[in-house]
């Protein structure tokens, strides 16, 4: 039967889904497939900009990645072991990822600080799109903030994927978040910022539909056997 499992790569020697902790090795290569599928499936990412003191960084790993407070989540398919893919080098393993950038700061002049989240990046390979990946992949990135007592999250949405973003209960966000949301928008080119609450308490409902989102999932397996080409 085709197997699939979500690894969390925040730190090495964490994996709260399932399985045993990761390897320094085992994190370093999981994190290289997830590089490369966020570079294939979301090109614009892949930047190298100037930074105010002279140097260069590369904006997907120095940004996004390895920012403070980044968490990526990994739906991998079709293994047993992390190190399936990780001696033999098949991104294949790797169905969709999920980046989240978690904050801790005033979201306006002279208030409080709030904890909150960036969802910075999520992406699914081409041959896996359709069978609920990133619904399932955002599912939980809305338990795991909730879970953490973050208040909501953020997501700067590429124009043409707004209503996506939409039908997964992200709106407007409300006025009082105008300038966290201003220089979110600044770091993604023709997008527009959307907004979710998280509950105050209790993720009952959160829970309910990442899964329904593993049902779904599990209807249309990830991971199965390939088809054989026609000739």
């Amino acid at each position: 039967r085709a197997m699939c499992r979500l690894v969390v790569a925040e730190a090495v020697g964490r994996e709260p889904c399932g399985g045993g902790a990761l390897s320094e090795v085992e994190a370093h290569s999981l994190r290289s497939a997830v590089e490369d599928l966020y570079r294939r499936r979301l090109p614009g990412l892949s930047v190298i900009q100037e930074s105010q003191g002279g140097g260069r960084h590369d904006f997907l790993v120095d940004r996004l990645m390895r920012a403070p407070g980044a968490v990526t989540c990994v739906l991998q398919s079709g293994v047993t072991q992390l190190r399936a893919y990780a001696d033999d080098g098949d991104e294949a393993n790797v169905a969709g990822a999920v980046t989240l950038r978690e904050q801790q700061r005033a979201v306006n002049r002279g208030g409080a600080e709030e904890r909150y989240a960036e969802l910075l990046a999520c992406a699914v390979e081409k041959r896996h799109a359709r069978r609920g990946i990133g619904r399932l992949l955002v599912a939980w990135a809305k338990l795991h903030a909730a879970a953490e007592g973050l208040r909501f999250l953020l997501v700067s949405a590429s124009t043409d994927v707004v209503e996506y973003w939409r039908g997964l209960g992200f709106d407007h966000p409300p006025a009082r978040l105008r300038q966290v949301c201003h220089e979110l928008k600044l770091e993604f080119d023709d997008s527009e910022v959307l907004h979710l609450q998280l509950p105050s308490a209790g993720g009952g409902a959160l829970e309910a539909e990442l899964g329904e989102a593993i049902a779904r999932l599990r209807a249309r397996p990830v991971g199965g056997q390939k088809r054989s080409r026609g000739s």
